[in-house]
């Protein structure tokens, strides 16, 4: 009874655990998906390709929650993949790649797995193979818009223009655009101009200064893609740009037409500049002067007393240089602008002049130092000139040492003052020479420099003992005493009165060697020694007095030696031998 208790125990917990059973049996996982498209080995698949699996199969009934994408360059190894979607829960059969993951003419591998709403995975599907569209899919060429081909009469800075972007079956978007601009269609090996890859995409402004007027241009551009793919450049084509007109003639503004009483360095003033183009600046004039009013063919004048080309300094108006024009003279002028691209203007109407009648000039100048303390190479003289006369143009200095300074209406110093420094003492004879169109003058005044005293002397390097040597003092500046050391106890002083003419002493050496001479001189800005040495050849000099010394040693040792050597001659008498 027991043993059936038993069983059927049992037989209640077999069917309890087989109504259990399903809560605890593992879940199923789902089937393994198949590749659909990209079929295996496809080629000619685009950059975004859109990846297709089987539908999600599950055993289960569960659902299909989840789906995992990845895409390789190496067969078999998807470790480091150019894709992977992660846990992707919105593209669960099929998924359409972005830009930027896949590249022109490659192959690639792909997989896919399912997850269903329990969160296990599938196996992962078998990998199929597809390789992308050929380089040859790159973006189509463009074409030159504008300025079309052949165009003239184009702004300097005008805009190009190309075509749209576009691309075989709209594979990637327009990122970048490059142009180029050339002298010729073959110059695009060293162009003129280029942008390199620029987000100007269809059009693009060219900057200012980079073309001139009247030329012709040659121009292309091309297109590159989001991947990085260039199209072939667009076939070049050119244009002309617009000529550039010259400025409008001047008119003479000054002298007025008929002027008397002109200066004779006249001041010529043109009307103010005006170009057609609006943008153009003044570069440059020309003037000139005639003293006859026929003008040749291209508008100047037939002959000319004066002319300046192409000034740049001078735009509007321009001092005629002393020296052109004459005392009581007729002359004719006119005037041409130029502009910044060389562009010359009509000559304005030639209109007439006449200078006043001048007299020659008077010269004359002072010193603003005392000439008294001019000193050289210390004291700057200053001379103010002061000459009178009308329109005097040159101003000659010669300062009597041979240096000199010339002015000019352009180059004379405001305060009229000439400033020299005399490297040496002595007399100097300052002229000053000042000149108009009706001659010249000058004035002159004769001054002193002072020097410091700058000992020199003249001496022979070598004389003989007791024989009469000659010194002479060439010494410089302002001196008023000298005094001459010769070495050996003798010493002569001069002064202004007890120096001879001649700057001459002479001196005789008792004693032969070496002797330095010694010449010093002292004065109001000063004291200068020289040194100088003098060889003394003979007499009793330290070469005697040591041949004496060596002469009294030998008779010396002669006179000891024969002393010795008599001693040594007697020999002493032998025992018991009778001395003789």
């Amino acid at each position: 009874m027991a043993k059936a208790k038993a069983i059927a125990m049992m037989v209640v917990l077999a069917v309890l655990l087989c109504a259990l059973a399903p809560t605890y049996v593992m879940a199923a996982a789902p089937a393994t998906p198949t590749n659909v498209s990209p079929a295996n080995a496809t080629v000619d698949i685009s950059l975004t390709a859109a990846f297709e699996s089987s539908a999600f199969v599950d055993g289960d009934g569960d659902g299909h929650a989840a789906s995992q994408w990845q895409i390789s360059s190496v067969s078999g190894d998807f470790t480091s993949p150019v894709f992977d979607s992660g846990v992707d829960e919105t593209d669960l059969v099929g998924i359409v790649l972005d830009e930027g993951y896949l590249t022109y003419a490659a192959t690639y591998y792909w997989r896919v797995r399912h997850q269903d709403d329990t969160g296990t995975w599938s196996a992962w599907s078998a990998q199929t193979s597809f390789t992308t569209i050929g380089a040859g899919t790159a973006p189509h060429q463009p074409v030159n818009t504008s300025p079309a081909a052949g165009t003239t009469e184009i702004s300097l800075t005008p805009t190009l223009v190309c075509s749209e972007f576009s691309s075989l079956n709209d594979i990637g978007t327009h990122a970048f655009s490059q142009w180029q601009i050339a002298r010729s269609a073959t110059g695009f090996a060293g162009p003129l101009f280029d942008s390199g890859a620029t987000e100007d995409l269809t059009q693009m402004d060219v900057a200012a200064g980079l073309f001139n007027y009247a030329t012709t241009y040659y121009w292309r551009v091309r297109h590159q893609d989001s991947y990085g793919q260039w199209s072939l450049w667009s076939s070049p084509t050119a244009f002309t740009t617009v000529a550039n007109r010259p400025p409008y003639a001047p008119a003479n503004v000054s002298p007025a037409a008929g002027a008397t009483g002109v200066s004779s360095m006249a001041t010529l003033m043109g009307s103010e500049f005006v170009d057609p183009e609006g943008s153009d600046s003044h570069a440059a004039s020309s003037w000139q002067i005639s003293d006859a009013s026929a003008v040749g063919a291209d508008g100047g004048f037939a002959s000319t007393i004066w002319s300046d080309n192409l000034t740049a300094s001078y735009l509007r108006q321009i001092i005629v240089p002393g020296g052109v024009l004459g005392s009581g003279t007729t002359y004719y002028w006119q005037v041409r602008y130029y502009d910044n691209h060389n562009n010359a203007s009509g000559w304005s109407t030639p209109t007439s002049f006449t200078t006043v009648v001048l007299a020659a000039p008077e010269a004359a100048f002072s010193a603003l130092d005392d000439t008294a303390e001019i000193v050289a190479l210390r004291t700057e003289l200053r001379l103010q000139e002061s000459s009178t006369g009308a329109d005097i143009f040159s101003w000659e200095w010669d300062f009597g040492d041979g240096a000199t300074q010339a002015w000019s209406i352009y180059t004379y110093p405001r305060d009229l003052v000439a400033r020299h420094t005399y490297a040496e003492g002595g007399d100097y004879t300052i002229t000053l020479t000042v000149t108009n169109a009706a001659g010249s003058d000058n004035a002159s005044l004769a001054i002193h420099v002072l020097a410091a005293p700058k000992a020199q002397m003249i001496a022979l390097p070598q004389v003989k003992a007791g024989q009469t040597a000659t010194f002479t003092d060439v010494s410089t500046g302002e001196i008023t005493s000298w005094s001459w050391n010769f070495g050996d106890g003798t010493v002569v002083v001069w002064d202004a009165d007890s120096r001879p003419a001649d700057g001459k002493v002479t001196h005789k050496f008792s004693d032969g060697g070496k002797q330095v001479v010694t010449l010093s001189v002292s004065g109001p800005l000063g004291d200068s020694t020289v040194n100088k040495s003098i060889q003394v050849t003979g007499g009793k000099g330290w070469f005697e007095l040591w041949m004496a010394i060596v002469a009294g040693v030998l008779v010396v040792a002669v006179v000891a030696l024969f002393i010795v050597r008599r001693r040594m001659g007697k020999k002493p008498a032998a025992a018991g031998e009778e001395k003789k």
